[in-house]
């Protein structure tokens, strides 16, 4: 059968082998095409969680760590899984998540936090969409969140999607302090891989981060006590019946009361400043 194409057993081995040298020792076009990505995340006291977080990013051709002064494990277990480990003092999530976007070497960047984690259907999604990418310069992502280990799927704390891969050189975080969110100048698409979030430890942490956070965003408020008395309301009306967090049971009832519980703490607090 190789005689009509000229070609007899000797040469057929012949190309074979020479086809297998350049399969094991030349590297794949998808590997050359794909650009490096870095991981960007900011941390403080998070022992507990960054080797989750970690693992999910290895993947990941250089991992970016920016602390703000953990006297816990966090800086041994983050070392020894091989990141670029920088202290720095925080002044805002804003200014610490810019600078962990600004000592990443690569021009691709995925920002996340420590209580988050890439699920492995997002981790292969952003190679995949780094090798094929032709002209955006980000990608939403979603969001899933726990809240105490429970699946909310509605209100306010329900999933979400966010931008969190960008292209370093067109990209900054924004917002005020406490809440920040990551802007990109050009294209952005959107992915159907879930990147999971565990935000509070405990029922006490999530009242200690209410507490904390509203004296933060107090002070870049206009004290008003029409908003101190219209603005909780609303926003328990807008998490329990507009975004349905009735259909999360207890656990809606319990986030839409504390959001507003935070709401009415901030502009009291502006109030009395």
């Amino acid at each position: 059968s190789l005689k009509p194409l000229g070609y007899d057993a000797n040469s057929v081995m012949r190309i074979y082998s020479v086809c297998k040298i350049r399969q094991v020792f030349s590297p794949r076009l998808s590997d050359m095409q794909k650009p490096k990505l870095s991981v960007a995340i900011i941390t403080f006291q998070e022992a507990d969680r960054i080797v989750r977080c970690l693992k999910s990013v290895q993947f990941a051709d250089e991992v970016v760590v920016v602390d703000s002064g953990s006297t816990d494990q966090t800086k041994h277990l983050a070392l020894k899984m091989g990141v670029k480990w920088i202290e720095h003092p925080f002044h805002g999530h804003v200014s610490q998540k810019n600078l962990a976007l600004s000592h990443c070497s690569h021009d691709w960047v995925l920002c996340i936090d420590a209580d988050e984690w890439v699920s492995p259907m997002l981790a292969d999604g952003i190679q995949n969409w780094l090798r094929v990418n032709q002209s955006a310069s980000g990608l939403k992502v979603i969001r899933k969140n726990l809240w105490l280990g429970r699946l909310t799927r509605f209100g306010v704390f329900g999933q979400a999607t966010i931008l969190r891969l960008v292209k370093k050189s067109k990209a900054t975080w924004d917002g005020q302090n406490p809440h920040d969110y990551l802007t990109v100048d050009g294209v952005v698409e959107e992915s159907p891989a879930v990147l999971w979030h565990d935000p509070y430890r405990s029922f006490q942490e999530h009242i200690q981060t209410v507490d904390r956070y509203a004296a933060i965003a107090s002070r870049s408020l206009q004290p008003s006590l029409w908003r101190l008395l219209v603005r909780p309301p609303s926003h328990f009306l807008r998490a329990y019946v507009l975004k349905l967090g009735f259909l999360d049971g207890f656990v809606g009832l319990i986030l839409a009361c504390l959001g507003s519980y935070y709401v009415w703490l901030k502009y009291w607090r502006s109030l009395r400043s």
